[in-house]
């Protein structure tokens, strides 16, 4: 089974793929397999400085660069029908650890994530249509954090750039969300307050290193004229 599925057809084979109200000159459907992420937040970092700086930060700027222009020239075409774009992913998972070298984590799971993108013909603008569906969040223990799960829907409404005020410009979002109800033990909150410590507010760019002894870990970084330095670090239960 492939990670990724791509369907692209134009013309009257979008056409046909369509009910006639919602008529459109190109059509995307795009699957997306289930699959799971680990957040931490110093290897997102990590990943922005490779892709930013040096040879590879030359590299995206300039895919970057053209995948900008190809956008352009798509927008400005003069095409006078909608592209529609869709895409489904099943079984999206996210697995958020308290720290870069914990074993504690939560763990985020949602059965369906289906967007709808409609981008209009010239002047531009669009709508993107997003819904969620049985979001459910459990701890590394398994124990559930909401008494069931939750459904979210988002619509947004992009209004073509230029036109009109800096309000008629402006992005409209409508968010829905059914009843949340959450129960967070007390060892629970404060695996919430570590991890928004020792993950999100993470400010290290490192990667994972070696123990040197039990309960204590080496930090592996890069100072600034370049040389490698290491700490250790005790990690909190």
């Amino acid at each position: 089974e492939s990670l990724l599925s791509v369907e692209y057809c134009q013309g009257n084979k979008a056409l046909m793929s369509r009910p006639q109200s919602e008529a459109c000159e190109a059509l995307c459907n795009i699957t997306l397999s289930p699959m799971k992420f680990v957040y931490i937040q110093s290897q997102v970092m990590t990943l922005v400085d490779y892709a930013t700086e040096g040879i590879l930060g030359a590299i995206f700027q300039q895919a970057a660069s053209s995948a900008a222009s190809a956008a352009i020239e798509i927008a400005s075409s003069g095409e006078q029908s909608n592209k529609i774009f869709n895409l489904k992913a099943v079984g999206f998972d996210v697995v958020l650890p308290q720290s870069a070298l914990s074993d504690t984590h939560f763990y985020l799971n949602a059965a369906d994530l289906v967007v709808k993108y409609v981008a209009f013909p010239d002047p531009g603008g669009g709508t993107a249509d997003i819904s969620l569906g049985k979001l459910s969040l459990h701890d590394n223990t398994s124990s559930s954090m909401v008494e069931k799960p939750i459904y979210m829907g988002i619509f947004v409404k992009l209004n073509p750039y230029g036109l009109g005020s800096l309000d008629d410009q402006a992005m409209k979002v409508d968010m829905k969300i059914s009843n949340a109800s959450f129960v967070v033990t007390k060892h629970q909150y404060e695996q919430v307050m570590y991890t928004l410590s020792q993950n999100i507010g993470e400010t290290e760019t490192y990667l994972r290193g070696q123990a040197s002894k039990p309960g204590v870990h080496q930090i592996h970084t890069d100072s600034v004229d370049g040389m490698s330095e290491r700490k250790e670090e005790e990690m909190r239960p």
